[in-house]
């Protein structure tokens, strides 16, 4: 069931609080404020999709509560109400940045306010959604954010199922990379825990991957100080395990019969596959606070560590370039995921490389796909093309096949 968008009324007549929500009526939640000063308050912590204001309160005015809302936060909506209309203080408003001033002795005041209110709701949702898109675009790993942002053109059915099915593939190899990758450099190592996850990660296929990740999620509290196996438990959820087990279906049963169903079919199986994966990069704003990259060497000047790494976040023609200084020691020559504020940090060696692609020469991610005798297969998810090299082939099975002494 979606969740009520919630307002926040300030007036100090309770006429008037009534009246505003009988004519609004119950798509809404209500918060309701008599006084300037305590609805500032409540609007600082927490979230209102709109706020109503009385131009005229005891302690302050209308227009003095939108200008310390809309200090703490520049992005608010907000409607003012007043009792007499003042051309003045409807210029000043707008300009904070009020939606709207409407004259409660407005013969039409209960279709004007539902018409401006059910307004603000819609900028409001296209405000989100352009910011949630901008954020994944722009702050999620290179691979997720160049997927999604081509899933924003307009693609034939066909393309768009396949390119959604690309980007599924890609967050639930991501996940499992993580977790099993923090799992395998973990000081403790559990003997049916290797055995499972060796029997699923020669040769994966994507319901592997998922179990995995779920073996290693239903036994996370065997483990301790597993920084990212507890970040990403957020997102493995019961909901949004039965969201990746129905997309794996989809899959599984219908991308069997590419080219055979009809565009009306395959748009009924994309608005579903969108519905699933929005909920799912819903779930993985967290990655912002990631940063995917390698190490390409380290300054240290007057003590403080300056490091020189290749990016791999966000849709760029190439992989960018930076410097940024860490307290950590962090280790070269390897794909790493950071989190930016604390620092922790997991290698995903040698299942994320970055690496010249022969085909097109440029450097690419290669994420790994599977082993053949001593080789490794790994993919591109930007171009699809494939590298097979046994140079990372003997850190690859001391990892898988080596177990550490259970401590």
């Amino acid at each position: 069931m979606e969740k009520k968008p919630s307002l926040l009324i300030i007036d100090d007549d309770e006429r008037w609080l009534y009246t505003i929500q009988h004519i609004l009526g119950n798509d809404y939640n209500y918060t309701t404020s008599k006084r300037g000063k305590e609805a500032i308050d409540l609007f600082r912590n927490n979230i209102y999709s709109l706020v109503i204001i009385d131009k005229k309160l005891p302690d302050l005015s209308g227009v003095d509560v939108l200008r310390e809302m809309a200090d703490f936060n520049p992005n608010l909506g907000a409607i003012i109400l007043t009792g007499h209309a003042d051309l003045d203080s409807a210029v000043e408003s707008m300009k904070i940045g009020a939606l709207d001033y409407i004259s409660k002795g407005d013969s039409n005041l209960s279709e004007k306010l539902q018409k401006k209110v059910a307004e603000a709701m819609e900028k409001r949702k296209l405000d989100e959604e352009k910011n949630f898109i901008e954020m994944v675009v722009h702050e999620f790993p290179s691979f997720l954010s160049e997927t999604y942002y081509e899933l924003k053109n307009d693609l034939e059915p066909i393309l768009k199922f396949k390119t959604q099915i690309h980007l599924f593939e890609s967050i639930l190899k991501f996940f499992s990379i993580v977790v099993i990758s923090e799992y395998f450099s973990a000081d403790k190592r559990l003997p049916d825990l290797d055995s499972q996850v060796r029997k699923n990660i020669f040769v994966p296929g994507l319901g592997d991957w998922f179990n995995m990740a779920n073996e290693l999620y239903k036994r996370r509290k065997e483990f301790s100080n597993y920084f990212f196996l507890d970040m990403f438990s957020g997102f493995f959820t019961g909901k949004n395990r039965k969201l990746m087990s129905d997309f794996i279906e989809i899959r599984n049963n219908k991308w069997a019969h590419a080219g055979q169903l009809s565009d009306y079919e395959y748009k009924i199986l994309s608005d579903k596959c969108s519905d699933i994966l929005l909920a799912l990069i819903s779930d993985l704003t967290f990655l912002k606070d990631f940063l995917l990259c390698k190490i390409v060497n380290l300054r240290i000047i007057k003590k403080e560590k300056i490091y020189k790494l290749i990016e791999c976040r966000g849709v760029h023609p190439k992989l960018s370039k930076s410097e940024r200084p860490f307290k950590n020691l962090l280790p070269s020559e390897e794909v790493i995921l950071i989190h930016s504020r604390n620092e922790n940090y997991q290698t995903l060696y040698p299942f994320i490389i970055l690496e010249d692609c022969d085909q097109c020469g440029q450097l690419e991610i290669f994420i790994y796909s599977r082993t053949s005798h001593k080789n490794l297969y790994y993919l591109s998810p930007k171009t699809g093309h494939q590298l097979i090299t046994d140079a990372h082939s003997n850190v690859f099975f001391e990892l898988v096949e080596v177990q550490k002494e259970v401590k």
